[in-house]
């Protein structure tokens, strides 16, 4: 059988459960909940696979293999995980059903350990099932405060990590599918490992700067921001540490840029209408310093 194949059963499944939940629940905050623990999975995936590489995964999908590991990182971290704690939150399942789930998920693992499409350098089963208790009871906890008023900080992190979770994934598309920009910091041997370190950063500098302009409303701000972006790339293509592979790389990484401000400003329409049931800030946010 190929590697591959418990990979996509598992997106598969994921992704029918994840449909199943959405028409029986109808309820539009589930979706921001999703982009959240989306975005909380590929921050704490950065810390423990990325910069501690922790474990390796073997999908046998992509010809080049970091890529290939890490697509498969991304089926656990998109699909599996965070849907299973959409589906925790949206029951409000007793801690028991979440231990059990857990433990569901630590079996998995073994398994994916026995076929030997997945390995552990450091990591231990029994920290994924620690790590998944305490995701699970966050999304639970989550979910609830999104029905609730007067949160910013609930609001500030669900719209930034909601947003990481898109634009991470797009960049992870491009690099992947057309190799359009490298970056060498020299932090670790392989250049693809490397790059992708570089650009889980580089993107997350610019999720927080476009978020940030567009809960102050401060748009004149984030074409500045893009504006100053493609000044910094210059300097870092003029000090090797990015290499674009076009001369229009920089018009596109602009234009992207662009998209997400847009993508930004719908998300947090979306997240304010759907959990507030306002699309204004003073009547969401009253007597706050938003």
């Amino acid at each position: 059988m190929p590697h591959y194949t418990a990979f996509f059963a598992l997106i598969i499944i994921s992704t029918v459960v994840l449909l199943t939940v959405f028409i029986c629940k109808k309820d539009k905050k589930l979706v921001v909940l999703l982009f959240f623990i989306i975005g909380m999975a590929y921050v704490l995936e950065y810390v423990v696979f990325v910069l501690f590489e922790s474990y390796e995964y073997d999908p046998d999908f992509m010809t080049n293999e970091y890529f290939d590991n890490l697509f498969g990182s991304l089926t656990s971290q998109t699909f599996a995980f965070p849907i299973m704690a959409m589906v925790v939150a949206a029951y409000q399942l007793k801690f028991r059903y979440i231990l059990f789930i857990s433990a569901m998920f630590m079996g998995i693992e073994e398994l994916f350990l026995h076929w030997d499409i997945y390995t552990h350098h450091w990591w231990k089963t029994i920290y994924t099932g620690v790590l998944m208790t305490i995701g699970f009871s966050i999304s639970k906890i989550w979910y609830v405060w999104l029905t609730e008023r007067y949160m910013t900080f609930v609001h500030y992190a669900t719209f930034f990590l909601g947003m990481l979770a898109i634009t991470s994934t797009i960049m992870f598309l491009l690099l992947a599918y057309f190799h359009n920009n490298w970056f060498y910091t020299g932090w670790f041997a392989s250049a693809t490992h490397d790059s992708v370190n570089a650009t889980m950063i580089y993107v997350c500098i610019v999720t927080i700067l476009l978020v940030w302009s567009v809960v102050k409303e401060f748009f004149i701000g984030a074409g500045m921001i893009i504006a100053g972006l493609r000044i910094v790339d210059i300097w870092l293509i003029h000090y090797g540490v990015l290499l674009v592979s076009i001369t229009t790389s920089l018009v596109l990484f602009t234009l992207l840029q662009a998209g997400i401000f847009i993508l930004s400003v719908m998300l947090q329409h979306f997240i304010m209408k759907n959990c507030y049931g306002t699309s204004k800030k003073d009547v969401a946010f009253p007597a706050k310093n938003y």
